[in-house]
């Protein structure tokens, strides 16, 4: 949204803007970052939606605060990914009440506790039935611990190959190679090497095909 970048933000009615206690903050040539809250005005319902790309696998704390000027008792913050299944996966916080916060902005941060698998996460904030004045500030992620059963070893070593594999798109793009792909032993596409032995399949930019097999330990 325009009122926070890097965020998607949905709501039903009324007004969306940054704003402090004292009145609206808003970003100019002179001050393009601003210390506010996201503020709505006599809205009914509201998301706020962050996509975190390639998350370190880990044990992560979402937090942010929230006010409402009349009483609110459906406030969640949620994390939602894919698991190994690629099935999707939402955790929730449990509501909680918020209310009487009327040009004060938001109250104490709430938190969920979730675990990323290190992949893309969305987090955010949903907030229904209320009325008036809204305001969402100070959200927070914090890795708290690593995750049991992650071999971080093995991600570290792909993250490698892909690197790897990325370099080596790049010259091959630059040298006149139109494309380049992986497939394993099965025949199947994949999108970069993998550890064991690999068929790589290069054309190049006058049609010329070339196949070979590469061992990537």
């Amino acid at each position: 949204s325009d009122a926070f970048t890097g965020w998607d933000l949905e709501y039903s009615a009324g007004n969306a803007f940054t704003g402090t206690n004292y009145g609206y903050a808003v970003a100019s040539d002179e001050t393009p970052t601003v210390n506010s809250y996201l503020g709505l005005d006599w809205n009914t319902a509201l998301t706020l939606d962050q996509a975190i790309v390639n998350l370190p696998a880990g044990v992560y704390n979402l937090g942010a605060g929230i006010g409402t000027a009349t009483v609110n008792e459906g406030t969640i913050l949620y994390a939602s990914q894919f698991d190994e299944e690629g099935d999707s996966v939402r955790i929730t916080s449990d509501p909680w009440i918020t209310g009487g916060a009327t040009w004060t902005g938001p109250g104490t941060n709430q938190y969920l506790r979730f675990e990323a698998l290190g992949d893309t996460v969305h987090v955010g904030i949903n907030l229904v039935a209320t009325t008036d004045w809204s305001f969402v500030d100070n959200f927070a992620l914090e890795m708290i611990d690593k995750l049991a059963d992650f071999d971080y070893a093995a991600a570290a070593a792909q993250a490698s190959i892909d690197l790897d594999a990325a370099i080596e798109s790049r010259i091959d793009a630059v040298s006149g190679e139109t494309s380049v792909q992986y497939f394993n032993l099965n025949g199947v596409e994949i999108s970069s090497p993998r550890a064991g032995v690999n068929i790589r399949v290069t054309v190049g930019a006058d049609g010329s095909r070339k196949v070979e097999k590469i061992l990537v330990k």
